[in-house]
């Protein structure tokens, strides 16, 4: 079980106001195993007794992830998948590291993502004048559970 004083300091520390769909929403990526996207945190909300409405779990992904608590990517039906970044504010190692490779599954939609130490990162020379801000590797294919 997660510690809810846990969430709530991570919330904290990220400069922002504990609320109790952020403790949630932030709780529930921290539990998962891989990124979920909006539709499957409301399925699990909901499964856990909390109420929100739409526009509050998107606000509450917006901030979370701008806070860098939390990372959003694409996934393959181009809907919004979200992961909690663990090494981020607490600087312990994870698997959700800020830059990481992440497995999409073609069959079943899931993201996973993959061990930083599991690739060696490209090396690409931006022109002059672009600020690169961060990059996102995706592999696609079929997971175990598909095979």
């Amino acid at each position: 079980m997660l510690d809810p004083n846990k969430v709530t300091l991570l919330i904290k520390n990220a400069g922002l106001k504990s609320t109790q769909a952020r403790i949630a929403v932030l709780g529930l990526l921290m539990q998962s195993q891989h990124g979920l996207n909006h539709q499957e945190l409301e399925k699990r909300l909901g499964e856990n007794g909390y109420q929100f409405d739409r526009v509050t779990v998107y606000r509450t992904l917006h901030h979370l992830s701008e806070a860098r608590i939390i990372h959003k990517l694409v996934g393959i039906d181009r809907s919004f998948v979200f992961a909690y970044i663990d090494e981020a504010i607490s600087g312990e190692p994870s698997t959700h590291q800020t830059e990481h490779p992440h497995f999409i599954c073609e069959s079943c939609a899931t993201t996973y993502c993959l061990d930083q130490n599991s690739y060696t990162q490209a090396r690409v020379e931006v022109p002059v004048g672009f600020t690169l801000k961060h990059s996102e590797l995706q592999l696609f294919g079929i997971c175990p559970q598909c095979h």
